[in-house]
C-alpha cells in the first residue's frame, strides 16, 4: 500500500481528484454547472498535451540516436571529396609548374645551346633575409657552390650552399654578391653588386663608374663574362639613375633588375657553359 502512494499513478490520481473538485467549487461559486464532457475535456486535455510532449521529445531523442550515425558518415564522405578535390588542385599547380618550367628551359636551350641547365623550384624564402632563397635542387643534381642562377637571359644571382637535395641562391641585389659588367649603351664596365639601402625597392647597384660617366637612365647592363664565372650578356637590368659616390671621385648607377626576384617561384641553375673557370677575387 506504501508503494501506492509513492507511485506516479497515485500522483496522478491526485491531480484529477484536485482537478474535479476545482471544477465543482468553481461551478457552485458562478452558478453554471459544467456538463460532463465538460469535465472530462478539462481534466483529459492537460494529461494529453503531457503525453504528447513526452512522446514528442522521445521520439526526438531516438532520432538523433539513429541519425547520428547517417550524419557522420555523410560528413566522412564530404570530408574525402574535399581532399580529394584538393588533391586534383595541386596536380593541376605542380603540373602547371613543371609545364612552366620545361617551356623556360627550352626557351634558354635554344638561346644558349651551350648552357647544361637544372630548373628547379623556391621552396623557402625568409622574411629575415632578402637576399636569398632556398631551391629544391642540390647536389644530387649536378648542383655546385657558384653556379649562376637565371630566368631565360637574366640573371638572378649565384648558388653558395649546396646539400644533397636542396640548395641557397644568393641573388644580385645580396652585397656579398659582385658581377662583372658591362653597359651596353657606352661600353663602360663596372661590379654590381648589393646595396643595403636599395634592397626594399629591389634594386641592386653598378659600382666603379666614372664620376664623368655618360650611363644614364634606361641603359642596359649585362654580364661581361670577365672572370668566366658567369657567361657573358646574360641581362641584369636597367639603369634607374646615376650618383656620386661620397668620395666625389667616382659614380654608380641604381639598376632595376630586368627580372622581378621578390616574385620568383622557378629558377634555373647553370650547371656549365663554354669558357667555365675558376672564381677570381671579387667575383661568384
Amino acid at each position: 500500500m506504501q508503494d501506492f502512494f509513492r507511485s506516479i499513478w497515485f500522483k496522478i490520481l491526485l491531480i484529477i481528484t484536485a482537478v474535479l473538485v476545482g471544477l465543482i467549487i468553481f461551478g457552485a461559486s458562478t452558478g453554471q454547472l459544467l456538463a460532463p464532457e465538460q469535465i472530462l475535456r478539462s481534466i483529459t486535455q492537460p494529461i494529453g498535451e503531457l503525453v504528447t510532449s513526452i512522446n514528442n521529445s522521445v521520439t526526438d531523442f531516438f532520432d538523433q540516436i539513429f541519425q547520428s550515425g547517417k550524419y557522420k558518415d555523410e560528413n566522412e564522405l564530404l570530408k574525402e571529396e574535399i581532399l580529394n578535390m584538393q588533391n586534383k588542385i595541386l596536380d593541376y599547380d605542380m603540373m602547371k609548374s613543371e609545364n612552366e618550367q620545361l617551356k623556360e628551359a627550352a626557351d634558354i636551350k635554344s638561346l644558349h645551346i651551350d648552357f647544361d641547365i637544372e630548373p628547379a623550384n623556391i621552396i623557402a624564402k625568409d622574411p629575415d633575409d632578402l637576399y636569398s632563397f632556398t631551391i629544391n635542387k642540390g647536389a644530387y643534381h649536378g648542383i655546385d657552390i657558384n653556379n649562376p642562377v637565371i630566368t631565360k637571359s637574366y640573371l638572378v644571382g649565384a648558388i653558395t650552399k649546396v646539400g644533397e637535395m636542396y640548395s641557397e641562391v644568393t641573388t644580385i641585389l645580396s652585397p656579398d654578391i659582385q658581377i662583372s659588367a658591362f653597359n651596353s649603351t657606352n661600353g663602360e664596365t663596372g661590379i654590381v653588386s648589393g646595396q643595403a639601402d636599395l634592397i626594399h625597392d629591389g634594386y641592386c647597384a653598378m659600382f666603379h663608374l666614372g664620376r664623368e660617366t655618360t650611363a644614364c637612365f634606361g641603359d642596359l647592363v649585362a654580364t661581361s663574362g670577365a672572370g668566366s664565372v658567369y657567361p657573358a650578356n646574360l641581362i641584369i637590368g636597367t639603369v634607374n639613375e646615376v650618383k656620386i659616390n661620397s668620395n666625389g671621385m667616382s659614380s654608380y648607377a641604381v639598376l632595376k633588375p630586368t627580372e622581378d626576384i621578390m616574385a620568383l617561384k622557378n629558377i634555373t641553375v647553370v650547371k656549365n657553359f663554354t669558357g667555365k673557370g675558376s672564381k677570381l677575387p671579387g667575383n661568384y
